[in-house]
């Protein structure tokens, strides 16, 4: 129920390619943590969601998750070891071609001939969030009145101030080292979010893959709600702990 949802609810491809991110990383902890089986889940579930028809949700997603997969990787390197875990990422980006293929191949030919092929940085940063826009993280609906009708469900980015302390006392309390890497994850979406506003995003579209064919900066919104959500289920947690144990 947070802004980007509420607000896309319309945009059913987006919606449809966004669900799907948890599993992924649910797949890649227990991978981590169980057994390795699980990686194939991360496979499968981003060929789902590419399969949905947000291809700009997707790689968001992969890239995410690849993040979550190179930290567990450094944290857990004495346990699985470097060159398996390589190997297996290898193994799963493979495999994340090969069911995927009929569709990103038809993909790329697709956008090599669109108007996207075109977009230099100044068409791709076009809808950034405005700096103005963070005040909805905690009230909705702020400015609404003065954009261009498409922007109102862009620049939202409502999360609530409940959500939003759970999410800070989730990283105060560290009680999972995963915590470190959610925040990281929240303030790298944010960046992200504001595009032109900050030299974050310039340094993204020209060093990784497949930003230079999308715009709206402000739909990192999606990645930045997430990893906030996962913050304040550890705050919620966290919360649960100290009562039980009769803390204030």
């Amino acid at each position: 129920f947070n802004a980007f949802f509420m607000w896309h609810v319309h945009h059913a491809g987006m919606i449809h390619s966004g669900i799907w991110l948890p599993l992924v990383f649910y797949c890649c902890h227990r991978g981590f943590r169980c057994n390795a089986n699980w990686f194939l889940g991360c496979s499968l579930f981003l060929v789902v969601s590419l399969f949905a028809g947000h291809p700009q949700i997707t790689i968001y997603i992969f890239y995410a998750f690849t993040a979550y997969f190179i930290f567990m990787a450094y944290s857990l390197r004495k346990e699985t070891g470097l060159v398996k875990s390589a190997s297996r990422y290898g193994i799963i980006v493979l495999l994340f071609f090969l069911f995927g293929a009929v569709q990103i191949l038809p993909t790329i030919e697709f956008l090599q001939n669109t108007a996207r092929n075109a977009l230099g940085y100044t068409d791709a940063v076009k809808d950034s969030l405005p700096i103005q826009s963070l005040l909805t993280i905690f009230m909705q609906g702020l400015f609404r009145d003065t954009y261009e009708s498409w922007q109102r469900w862009e620049f939202d980015c409502y999360i609530g101030v409940g959500s939003l302390l759970l999410a800070v006392l989730g990283l105060a309390r560290r009680s999972k080292p995963e915590t470190v890497f959610f925040g990281f994850l929240a303030l790298l979406s944010l960046a992200l979010m504001l595009g032109e506003n900050t030299p974050v995003y310039k340094v993204f579209y020209h060093l990784l893959p497949g930003f230079r064919f999308f715009r709206v900066p402000a739909r990192f919104g999606y990645l930045f709600l997430f990893p906030v959500s996962v913050l304040a289920a550890y705050g919620l947690y966290s919360l649960t702990i100290m009562r039980e144990r009769g803390v204030g």
